[in-house]
């Protein structure tokens, strides 16, 4: 249905009264207030191609019971910034707990940013937290002891004192070419005391140095990884040893790296790439290059919240070889975007925009009446440290204004909302216009009403959110009435 410009504005007024209504309800939450103000930043979070976090650091120790601090418990990310300005980065809440971080970036490019824990742990487990920034996600996994677990674990190197038991060494290690979060080693280890660990290979070797932290959170055969930093200096075989109780080593062959130039005026770019859509295994870029010196080789370019990567080694010099660049992360936006490889040249991506869904909706029932129509307008913002977000609509035949509120202290998940609630606890808000009369015939804001919303899924791509809601609400008159089969769908934006 054509919505017109008088329409629009009674839905949006109506959602705007609705959120400075709430605004009372949430004044006891001082403490977590922050205004972005100013000019908003714009990037995305960078992560591979199953969606995690890449490169990511979880600090601390998290025990069932024990509450989070924030100087101890974070997560380091990276994003990759494409204008500078003030920022808000958070995870859902899982188990308890959340993390986000609020500031300002300065300057383009790579920026790492620190999201402090907050909140208590509920259960022991690994818990997967979606971590959101403009229009991008990934996530990180968490583990959580059990409640009296968190102390330092009892356990010993397999393989020590000699070389460790079948570990797994990955990534490439290239003379003067930074090490990534690809450059791993797995080790096994046999644990008699669940708990924390924190591992290294002490000193630099070679510029290189090796370590983990981390939970152990169950008795005998285990493994760990550790991530490698730094920069090998030279090419040759170097021993690195594992600290512990009795150490254990392993080997890292250092070599001098390939040359070779690509030819991105003939890159082969396969899959479907659409603005808000995460890339999957589809998603490739075949490149043909001339090597001149045969060695390893890694690749990493990132643009418009995508980013490509590809390592192997080329055993022999010549022209016309292929190499495939695997796709990660999500594109911001629509067009054709110029991927720049470092010190190389740049290829095309066609970025689609992302397709609008057509089914959004609103529905509930009222004295034997059924009251229906679209949700054309949804969006998640600040409010008073809080997270708040508005749904607004109108009736199929344009009496109505729809809007209705879910307010929480994080991003809006599966759960359960109510009218009664006091923030922080989840609370729901509902208001129903007539759009002749300005009267309110469903409305449920604060004490007295009863209103239950449970939104049942929320799609972290597309932004899409489905859900129920029924319950005793207040009409024109301020009396009782009781709705039921309440439905809404809607893209929060």
């Amino acid at each position: 249905m054509k919505i017109n410009a008088a329409h629009f504005m009674r839905r949006n007024t109506l959602l705007l009264s609705l959120l400075s209504t709430l605004l009372f309800f949430c004044a006891c939450q001082k403490e977590y207030s922050f205004e972005l103000g100013g000019t908003g930043s714009s990037g995305s979070l960078q992560s591979d191609v199953a969606g995690e976090c890449l490169p990511k650091t979880v600090q601390g120790i998290y025990e069932a019971g024990t509450v989070l601090n924030g100087a101890t418990n974070y997560i380091d990310i990276q994003v990759n910034v494409e204008s500078a300005g003030n920022y808000r980065i958070y995870s859902d809440t899982v188990n308890g707990i959340f993390f986000q971080a609020k500031g300002a970036f300065a300057t383009t490019g790579i920026n790492n940013v620190r999201l402090t824990g907050n909140g208590t742990p509920i259960n022991a487990g690994l818990q997967s937290f979606v971590i959101t920034y403009d229009s991008t996600e990934c996530s990180v996994a968490v583990t959580t002891l059990p409640q009296g677990g968190g102390g330092p674990a009892e356990f010993t190197l397999s393989g020590a004192p000699a070389t460790c038991l079948d570990f797994n060494l990955s990534g490439n290690y290239i003379v003067g070419q930074a090490l990534n979060p690809t450059n791993t080693v797995v080790i096994k280890v046999d644990v008699t005391k669940i708990g924390t660990y924190n591992v290294n290979t002490g000193t630099e070797s070679n510029g290189m140095i090796f370590s983990g932290t981390g939970a152990l959170t169950a008795l005998g055969a285990q493994t760990i990884t550790l991530i490698g930093t730094g920069t090998p200096a030279v090419a040759a075989a170097t021993n690195m040893t594992v600290s512990g109780a009795t150490g254990c080593g392993f080997t890292v062959n250092a070599t001098q790296g390939a040359v070779f130039t690509p030819d991105c005026a003939t890159a082969v770019v396969n899959g479907v790439y659409e603005a808000g859509t995460q890339l999957d295994a589809t998603n490739t870029v075949n490149l043909t290059v001339n090597v001149t010196t045969p060695g390893p080789y890694s690749i990493t370019a990132t643009e418009n919240g995508m980013t490509f990567t590809g390592s192997g080694d080329f055993a022999a010099a010549g022209a016309g070889q292929t190499i495939t660049l695997a796709g990660s992360g999500t594109p911001t936006a629509d067009g054709d975007i110029n991927v720049q490889i470092p010190g190389e040249c740049a290829f095309i991506v066609t970025v689609d925009p992302g397709a609008a869904p057509t089914d959004l909706k609103w529905k509930f029932t009222s004295g034997g009446v059924t009251y229906e129509g679209t949700t054309d307008g949804a969006i998640t913002l600040p409010l008073a440290g809080l997270e708040s977000t508005g749904i607004s609509g109108e009736s199929t035949d344009g009496n109505l204004s729809f809007a209705l509120t879910l307010t929480k202290n994080a991003p809006m998940q599966t759960g359960s909302f109510s009218s009664a609630a006091i923030p922080p606890a989840n609370l729901a808000t509902l208001m129903v216009m007539n759009n002749t009369t300005s009267e309110l015939p469903f409305s449920a804001v604060g004490p007295g009403t009863t209103l239950t919303v449970v939104p049942t899924t929320y799609n972290e791509t597309t932004k899409v959110a489905e859900g129920t809601f029924s319950g005793t609400v207040k009409n024109a008159a301020n009396a009782d009435v009781t709705i039921t089969n309440g439905t809404f769908k809607a893209e929060i934006l």
